[in-house]
C-alpha cells in the first residue's frame, strides 16, 4: 500500500506541507453591503428644502445663462442690420452723386473698416491693441523696439483716411459705438 501511496503522491512528507490554506470569510461582500448601507450618500443626508433650494438656485442659474445667450445672438443680429444699413446709406449717398472723396457720418465706420482692411500689413515694428478702458474703445499703436504708444495710425497716408471717417463720424449723432 505503501508503493501505491508513493505513486499517487511520491513526496509523502510534502502531502502534509500542502495543506489547504484556511478560507477567508464568504462573508466580506454582506459586510460590505451592510457598511454600504450604513454609509448614507450625500443627496440622501440633505433636507428636502436644501434640494428644492439647490434646483431653484440651478434653475435661475440656467434661465440667466439662456438669457445672456439670446442677448448676444440678438446683439449680433442688431450689428449686422446696422452694417447693412450703413452699407444701403453709402450706396444711396454714391447714387445721388456724392463726390468718391465724401464720407457721411452715418457709414463713417464702414469707412473706417475698409481702410483697415485695404492696410491690413502695419508697418514693420509697430503693432496694435484695443484700449477698453476708454469709452469708446480706442485702437493704440505700439512700436515694439522702442515702446512707444500713440493715438495715431503710424503710416500718415492711413492716418489721413482714418481722420476723415473720425471728423464724419463726430457729425453723427446717431452713433451706436
Amino acid at each position: 500500500q505503501t508503493a501505491t501511496a508513493d505513486k499517487k503522491c511520491p513526496n509523502s512528507q510534502d502531502v502534509s506541507s500542502n495543506k489547504k490554506r484556511p478560507r477567508p470569510k464568504q462573508d466580506h461582500w454582506r459586510e460590505a453591503r451592510k457598511r454600504k448601507k450604513r454609509e448614507t450618500p450625500e443627496w440622501a443626508r440633505r433636507k428636502w428644502e436644501d434640494v428644492v433650494a439647490e434646483m431653484r438656485r440651478r434653475e435661475e442659474l440656467e434661465k440667466q445663462f439662456v438669457r445672456s445667450k439670446s442677448d448676444q445672438r440678438m446683439e449680433r443680429r442688431i450689428k449686422g442690420m446696422i452694417w447693412r444699413a450703413m452699407k444701403i446709406c453709402r450706396s444711396l449717398d454714391e447714387r445721388a452723386g456724392c463726390p468718391p472723396t465724401f464720407v457721411n457720418g452715418l457709414w463713417a465706420p464702414l469707412y473706417e473698416q475698409e481702410v483697415f482692411q485695404m492696410y491690413k500689413a502695419l508697418p514693420r515694428p509697430w503693432e496694435y491693441f484695443w484700449d477698453s478702458s476708454s469709452e469708446p474703445a480706442k485702437r493704440i499703436y505700439r512700436n515694439v523696439e522702442t515702446r512707444e504708444e500713440q493715438e495715431t495710425h503710424p503710416n500718415p497716408k492711413v492716418e489721413e483716411l482714418l481722420e476723415k471717417a473720425r471728423k464724419a463720424l463726430a457729425t453723427n449723432k446717431f452713433s451706436f459705438h
